[in-house]
């Protein structure tokens, strides 16, 4: 066993802290880390001032996500009729909201009828100052997120430096920020439950998935990973969280469900111009889309049907030596893959799934090299896809089916491994 291999052991096994001159690193690869990491984080910064510098200066959060969130919360504080998803009201609320920034596209309240009662106290609120509010708790959800996820993965001062550097400068991170998206309090809720499962915290697992409900659709493939490993205080405290707002908000604006499916369905029609656009989607269904210049239900289901079944013999094969958190990471990346509607922002939401990874891979010799050098690759995809005049955008769908077939590779559960060199 190697020091680095050591060091990483002791870190992730007894939480042993190993100095960083205890182990042999290449100064160049620290110095093309650095440098490469630096350029990220730099264009992230630059397109964050960019987007403050706009000519609408500070109202320019009325142009993004954000918007679609508070419509929702604006039409329960202030009884809107006819029912929350009606297409026009919700125009109209905007054009009310934002009459002075004349905003150019339509931005929707798309989301489960609970979060319009969690966001409701920003409704009162003056919509820049609900906004500014709303950023603050997603940047402080996504600090402790990345705080708590480079503890476990670092071996090292440097290594630690670095990661914050890589993380920090994530373009899809910044993305979801500036636009007033919720995806730092679901990373936090991601990031919670793999360190629980870690911990074999199950309770305290389903109770971080519960957070994750602001956007539950990014949540699947752990709902599998966790029915299938029976997990069962986990599935218990998270569904009975998922009951209770379900109930709370029924209760609230009735039977809402139907009229919800309903609407994603007319959300979701490419033709319908409302904001779903194939070709910007990082996950299968946009990669089939700009391999084939057309959508493709079957080919989507067959990617989203095989990655299931590769997770199902994982979780069934997998040895005793194979961290369980690899699994759910693992899950986290199928699912986001199979995902119907997952733009560039929404992808932060990985790096759970991928420091999980990075930390585990330093106990697989030889395989492990090879994942963690596809793993120092990932913060520059997004700048690659983020780039829309270039024919790959969805760059991003293959890069996370590498990494799980990478995965499945590096940690080939025993039994497969002992069948292999018997033949």
């Amino acid at each position: 066993m190697t020091k680095q291999t050591a060091a990483c052991y002791n870190r992730f096994v007894i939480n042993e802290y190993v100095p960083e001159k205890n182990l042999n690193k290449s100064r160049l690869q620290q110095h093309l880390g650095w440098a490469g990491y630096a350029v990220v984080a730099g264009v992230s910064a630059m397109l964050w001032l960019l987007a403050l510098l706009r000519p609408e200066g500070l109202v320019y959060h009325a142009h993004f996500d954000f918007m679609g969130y508070f419509i929702g919360a604006y039409m329960f504080v202030h009884g809107q009729q006819p029912p929350l998803y009606d297409l026009a009201t919700q125009l109209a609320v905007q054009h009310t909201v934002s009459a002075e920034t004349n905003p150019p596209v339509a931005q929707l309240f798309i989301y489960p009828a609970w979060n319009a009662l969690i966001l409701a106290p920003l409704a009162l609120l003056p919509y820049p100052i609900a906004f500014l509010i709303a950023e603050a708790v997603n940047g402080v959800a996504a600090f402790f997120s990345l705080h708590w996820l480079i503890r476990l993965a670092a071996t090292s001062p440097q290594e630690r430096r670095c990661l914050w550097l890589a993380t920090a400068g994530f373009l899809p991170l910044a993305m979801a920020l500036w636009q007033g998206q919720m995806t730092g309090l679901v990373l936090c809720s991601v990031t919670g439950t793999l360190l629980a499962l870690r911990r074999s915290a199950d309770r305290q697992a389903g109770a971080w998935l519960v957070l994750g409900l602001l956007k539950p659709q990014l949540l699947v493939g752990l709902g599998v990973a966790l029915v299938a490993t029976r997990r069962r205080q986990t599935v218990f405290v998270w569904a009975g969280g998922g009951a209770l707002l379900t109930a709370v908000s029924t209760a609230v604006f009735g039977n809402w469900i139907p009229a919800f499916v309903a609407y994603l369905r007319q959300f979701t029609d490419s033709s319908a111009g409302l904001g779903d656009h194939a070709a910007l989607m990082q996950n299968w269904r946009g990669g089939v889309y700009m391999l084939l210049r057309t959508e493709s239900p079957l080919l989507v289901w067959i990617l989203t049907l095989g990655g299931v079944g590769l997770l199902l013999v994982f979780l069934w094969l997998r040895g005793q030596t194979t961290p369980i958190e690899v699994s759910f990471a693992m899950a986290g990346l199928i699912g986001l893959l199979s995902n119907p509607h997952l733009y560039l922002y929404d992808t932060a939401i990985a790096l759970a799934p991928a420091l999980v990874l990075w930390h585990a891979a330093c106990l697989v010799p030889g395989r492990g090299r090879v994942l963690r050098a596809l793993l120092c690759t990932g913060p520059f995809v997004p700048l690659v896809a983020a780039i829309r005049a270039l024919p790959f955008t969805e760059i991003g769908a293959w890069y996370m089916t590498a990494l799980v077939l990478l995965a499945f590779w590096t940690w080939l559960p025993q039994p497969l491994i002992a069948k292999v060199e018997t033949a």
